[in-house]
């Protein structure tokens, strides 16, 4: 739940100031907060365990859409503001930015389709012995097209960070900072999307939902020493 409030949160505020002041920092905003969505079934299935005392019925399996069906867009978004404002403008000519963002997009509109017409054999939702006794477990069943969908968009968040770790080296001063916090900020999301969309955690959950909690504040870090400059400036 603290993970969605902090990314709207610091979501919208760096939104507002990006107005005047960096336009690839709209959509690393955007990102974060429809990133934080991606968490939405576990936040519905503890507030029913806390007020109820039962978990969700996962009816049609709607708890798993509604928490995996923001993923595609999320890396789109990403996609679009990295080779757009980060990539050498010599890209530009050939057009790899666009391209790009296309297979991304058809793989965006295949994710969508196995998640809301074949729910059952993409997603398995795994209920406590008990009901309340714990929150529901999701993650996609291995080596459905959905499992290698989403693991190829999981994975592509490493990519973006091995780009911002090297626009970090090639950068100085404040701008350095921020790439790495970035480079940073999506490692850890890397890890955590692996842990808790493509395994069953376990053990593990402590550390993935820990790295989850503090990717909203290393994004907000990362953006936060932004002054304010003329609106054609772009960071």
């Amino acid at each position: 739940m603290g993970f969605i409030i902090f990314a709207f949160w610091f979501g919208l505020k760096l939104i507002i100031r990006s107005r005047f002041e960096a336009k690839f920092l709209f959509f690393m905003c955007v990102n974060l907060m429809l990133a934080s969505l991606c968490y939405l079934g576990w936040v519905l299935d503890f507030w029913s365990v806390l007020i109820t005392g039962k978990n969700l019925v996962n009816t049609n399996g709607w708890v798993g859409i509604i928490t995996a069906m923001w993923l595609p867009p999320a890396i789109c978004i990403e996609v679009y503001g990295f080779s757009k404002y980060l990539l050498p403008k010599d890209y530009s000519k050939y057009k790899i930015n666009y391209v790009t963002l296309i297979i991304f997009i058809l793989l965006a509109f295949m994710f969508e389709f196995f998640l809301f017409f074949d729910t059952k054999g993409s997603l398995a939702v795994e209920y406590p012995a008990n009901s309340g006794e714990d929150l529901v477990e999701i993650h996609a069943i291995y080596g459905s097209p959905f499992f290698i969908l989403a693991a190829f968009f999981i994975i592509s968040t490493l990519f973006f960070g091995f780009g911002f770790l090297i626009k970090s080296l090639q950068s100085t001063g404040l701008k350095r900072k921020r790439y790495f916090y970035l480079f940073f900020n999506e490692t850890l999301f890397f890890l955590s999307g692996v842990l808790d969309a493509l395994i069953s955690t376990g053990i593990f959950l402590i550390f993935s939902r820990f790295a989850l909690i503090i990717t909203p504040l290393i994004t907000y870090y990362a953006f936060k020493e932004i002054k304010k400059a003329p609106s054609n400036v772009i960071v």
